[in-house]
C-alpha cells in the first residue's frame, strides 16, 4: 500500500511539474520571439530613417540645419501599421532641429 501511495505522488510531482514548465515555456518562447521581431523592425526602419536623414545632411552639410521641411517630409513617413512613435533630428549641440 505505501509503494502505491509513492508512485501516486511521485506522478502527481512528475505531472505537476511538467505542467508548470509547459506554462512558462511557452509563453516565454512566445514572448522572446515577439521581441526580437519587434526589435528588428524598429532596428531596420530606423537604420533606413538614419541612412534618408544623412543623405540630406553629407548633400549640404553646411546648411542641413535649414532644411526643416525635407527633414520632417522624411521624419512623416510611417510603417504599414501607423504606431504612435516620436522622431526627432538633434544637431551636434543638442538642439531640437526637426
Amino acid at each position: 500500500m505505501t509503494m502505491r501511495k509513492d508512485i501516486t505522488g511521485i506522478i502527481t510531482w512528475l505531472a505537476g511539474a511538467i505542467i508548470a514548465t509547459l506554462v512558462i515555456l511557452f509563453p516565454s518562447a512566445y514572448f522572446f520571439l515577439s521581441y526580437q521581431y519587434m526589435a528588428g523592425s524598429l532596428e531596420a526602419e530606423s537604420e533606413i530613417n538614419g541612412q534618408m536623414i544623412s543623405k540630406i545632411i553629407s548633400d549640404n552639410p553646411e546648411m542641413w540645419q535649414y532644411e526643416q521641411t525635407r527633414l520632417k517630409e522624411y521624419l512623416s513617413r510611417r510603417p504599414r501599421k501607423g504606431y504612435g512613435e516620436t522622431r526627432r533630428v538633434l544637431n551636434a549641440g543638442n538642439a531640437l532641429i526637426a
